[in-house]
């Protein structure tokens, strides 16, 4: 009788390291097909003649998946003019870029968005696009001079379909700050006075101080909640001072409450290059 006891335990822990074992395997076979690596030679935006890669990364984790993301030029402008191949300034050869995102589990394209006289960069908090955190898609629109426009997207699942949300806008006059636990972003946007030039007189310039409206974006349930902390009574220079001593010294003499111990823990963002600094 103990012998078929015993018997019948060996049994049983056989069969359950059998499962856990087949278990262990499936999980990693299919982790492995998910963050395979996609052949995208053949693919129609591969096309030399037609396309320049400006990026591409094959391992971008999104909400739980793996992706292959690209981002491509057109190799031609409007009036079919070619584009040179060296130029100075990006601006001067910008036509339109293509934002590509193909599932890894199948290497299917499942996103593609064109985009006209804009500049495109892609980040995370964190810098690893294979790590877990938000992604974000940054438009950058040149107007000439000192000014420029850039819009600040989040890139993500929703209802099992990659979607992209804009966040907000920004300018020269803007300072951006990222809170490395992924879910907090402090937006200072310069005003810039124009009053004083309509009555001869001398008004802002981008150098200028500026008075600040300064808003924050917090992630909430999958969602950034917009909250406006007003604009500032005083103008600020951003002369000589980092992103972090400006709204330090905004908080101090404006006493705003804003719901955070110190600005360490924030990263600042360079809105004209389109990365953080």
């Amino acid at each position: 009788m103990k012998n078929s006891t015993y018997s019948f335990f060996l049994l049983f822990i056989c069969f359950i390291l059998n499962n856990c074992t087949s278990s262990t395997n499936k999980n990693l076979e299919n982790k492995i097909s998910i963050n395979k690596i996609c052949d995208l030679a053949n693919d129609v935006y591969s096309e030399k003649a037609t396309y320049i890669t400006d990026f591409i990364c094959s391992n971008v984790f999104i909400d739980n998946r793996f992706f292959t993301i690209k981002i491509v030029r057109d190799k031609f402008l409007n009036d079919s003019i070619s584009y040179k191949s060296e130029v100075e300034n990006w601006w001067e050869n910008e036509s339109h870029s293509t934002l590509l995102i193909y599932d890894n589990s199948t290497c299917e394209l499942v996103y593609s968005k064109k985009f006209e006289d804009v500049k495109l960069t892609l980040s995370k908090v964190n810098g690893e696009f294979s790590k877990e955190g938000n992604l974000y898609l940054h438009l950058i629109s040149y107007g000439g001079g000192s000014g420029f426009t850039t819009w600040i997207n989040r890139i993500d699942i929703y209802n099992g379909r990659i979607r992209l949300v804009q966040l907000f806008d920004s300018n020269e006059l803007s300072v951006i700050l990222f809170n490395k636990n992924d879910k907090d972003i402090i937006l200072l946007n310069g005003i810039w006075d124009m009053s004083g030039w309509s009555d001869n007189l001398e008004g802002e310039t981008h150098f200028s101080e500026h008075r600040y409206k300064i808003k924050s974006f917090k992630l909430n349930k999958n969602k950034f909640v917009l909250k406006n902390f007003g604009i500032t009574e005083s103008k600020f220079s951003t002369n000589n001072k980092s992103d972090y001593e400006l709204l330090e010294e905004i908080i101090s003499i404006e006493k705003l409450d804003l719901p955070y111990q110190n600005f360490e823990q924030f990263k600042a963002f360079d809105n004209w290059l389109g990365k953080f600094k």
